[in-house]
């Protein structure tokens, strides 16, 4: 009887200390591994893995990770380009870095109980979820091309480097993210974005939006912004570091309802940054020229470049109020109210021609060589 028992007792320990491996694709990787041995039988010795802190299976073709939650001393999880449709790592409490990246089909991933993890990657996947609530070591977060309607970040306080571009995001608050260098949120639905908060930002990409006032005046040391194809009205970048964004960082084309950009030094950003759209100035002080925010383009003036005169071409229906010039640090010089304009004692440089009509002002460049 004792000899029945005690073998009772090795049967149980035995089946004990097997972990179920399900996918045979995944025990199959294990196996490559020399974490378990052929014939592939569903299952691995416990022990064999639970001490594993590392464990890369990237293009396994593998589209169940079950097992995976004895693997209790794991930090690091690299699972990319995989067929996964589920991930549950709420037993992996040691997790600090996880990449499932390039999984298409996976719509679940539970991280509720990594509070160790800071970086993740799971770009590429199939979430219309993502807590990170629970993450409050989390430095990383890379979550692109997804189907994310909402993220919250709001307590990810150590967060350094957030890209979630290609989503359907409508709201992103980063005022709680004081550390973030890198943001990338273009192709959302974002109606409003505030960095203000984010003062070493250096980095922001924000394109293809509905956002319809930035202000990087804050930011100083932003060296790229695109904030191209959204609805901005208002543009501040001025932040004392303009002269460290060269022409190929900057691009704030596409935003039609923008008349004025607001920046360090007029020369640099006029001379450097040209994507821009067709009538947009740069100046000190955006408000010192009196554009409004509804501004059309209604009138034509020609010739410019020019050298003594220019004369304005109104469009139907318009009548000339007042014509007024200012030198590129929006310092008003003279006005007119004569549909040709005598220029000719001016120096050399760019002015802004301000053009009062019976329906509104609106402002063009011109060049005096």
């Amino acid at each position: 009887m004792k000899q029945f028992s005690l073998l009772l007792l090795l049967v149980s320990f035995s089946v004990k200390s097997q972990t179920i491996i399900p996918d045979p694709i995944f025990e199959q990787a294990l196996i490559n591994l020399n974490y378990d041995v052929a014939p592939i039988d569903g299952s691995v010795p416990t022990e064999n893995i639970e001490t594993i802190t590392s464990l890369d299976i990237s293009f396994q073709n593998i589209s169940d990770l079950t097992g995976i939650q004895d693997f209790s001393a794991l930090n690091s999880l690299v699972c990319r380009f995989n067929n996964l449709t589920s991930l549950d790592l709420s037993q992996n409490i040691q997790l600090t870095n996880l990449d499932t990246s390039f999984n298409p089909n996976l719509s679940l991933l539970d991280i509720t109980q990594n509070i160790l993890l800071t970086n993740l990657n799971c770009s590429n996947n199939n979430l219309s979820n993502l807590n990170v609530t629970q993450n409050i070591n989390l430095e990383e977060l890379i979550c692109s091309e997804n189907n994310l309607n909402n993220l919250d970040v709001t307590q990810n306080t150590q967060l350094s480097f957030l890209v979630c571009e290609v989503n359907d995001i409508n709201t992103l608050d980063v005022t709680n993210n004081p550390l973030l260098l890198i943001l990338g949120c273009s192709f959302n639905n974002l109606n409003n974005l505030d960095v203000t908060e984010n003062l070493l930002l250096e980095t922001l990409g924000c394109s293809n939006n509905n956002i319809n006032s930035l202000n990087a005046s804050f930011n100083t040391s932003l060296e790229i912004i695109n904030c191209s194809n959204n609805n901005l009205s208002y543009l501040n970048v001025k932040n004392g570091n303009n002269f460290n964004i060269p022409f190929f960082n900057f691009d704030a084309e596409n935003n039609p309802d923008l008349s004025c950009i607001e920046v360090d030094d007029v020369n640099y950003s006029t001379n450097t940054w040209s994507n821009v759209d067709s009538g947009v100035i740069f100046s000190l002080n955006c408000e010192s020229l009196n554009i409004e925010e509804k501004l059309i383009i209604d009138y034509k003036f020609f010739p410019n470049p020019t050298k003594t005169q220019f004369s304005i071409q109104l469009q139907q229906g318009l009548e000339l109020k007042n014509v007024s010039i200012f030198n590129e640090l929006g310092q008003f010089i003279f006005s007119s109210e004569k549909t040709t304009t005598n220029v000719s004692n001016l120096s050399q440089g760019i002015y802004f021609v301000e053009v009062t009509t019976n329906k509104g002002i609106s402002t063009q460049k011109l060049i005096i060589e």
